[in-house]
């Protein structure tokens, strides 16, 4: 993808979309597949002053093993380590800047009540975090970027 038009993306998104703050630190919930975009939104925010900039990665492809593989019951476990996190971004009144790089089709094969079960458990373990950002209590903004495995999944010619 185009450089410039990643940067111009990046900048849009971090200062109309999550408008960091001076001094605010911004968490990043990206794709290891959109790393690129990822490190431009992180330059983004550093240059509108932004205090701290921490990026949470995820890998679809990982996760999908771990579904495959792990045991349900350690998959629904939410350690100590993980609320603590979330709760750390809510008392530094953080804000937050989702990544959205869709991967279709890629959990097809894996067990949707596992995944709904894991869901769950997450989303209860930290309710405090989505109610916090659901009550617009600080900024966030979700942004979505094509990836190599969607173009092929999209346009498979």
């Amino acid at each position: 993808m185009n450089e410039t038009i990643l940067r111009k993306y990046a900048k849009l998104a971090v200062e109309m979309g999550v408008n960091v703050q001076e001094n605010q630190t911004l968490v990043i919930n990206a794709p290891v597949e959109a790393a690129e975009f990822a490190r431009y939104c992180v330059e983004a925010a550093y240059q509108a002053k932004a205090g701290y900039v921490y990026v949470r990665w995820v890998d679809d492809q990982t996760s999908k093993l771990s579904y495959q593989h792990a045991n349900i019951e350690r998959l629904k476990r939410v350690d100590d380590w993980v609320v603590s996190q979330y709760q750390t971004f809510v008392d530094e009144g953080a804000c937050a800047l989702s990544i959205y790089a869709p991967s279709p089709g890629l959990l097809a094969d894996v067990d949707g009540e596992k995944i709904a079960e894991v869901s769950k458990a997450m989303q209860a373990a930290v309710s405090f975090y989505y109610t916090h950002m659901m009550a617009n209590k600080t900024q966030w903004s979700l942004v979505s970027i094509p990836t190599a495995y969607w173009a092929q999944v999209v346009f498979p010619e």
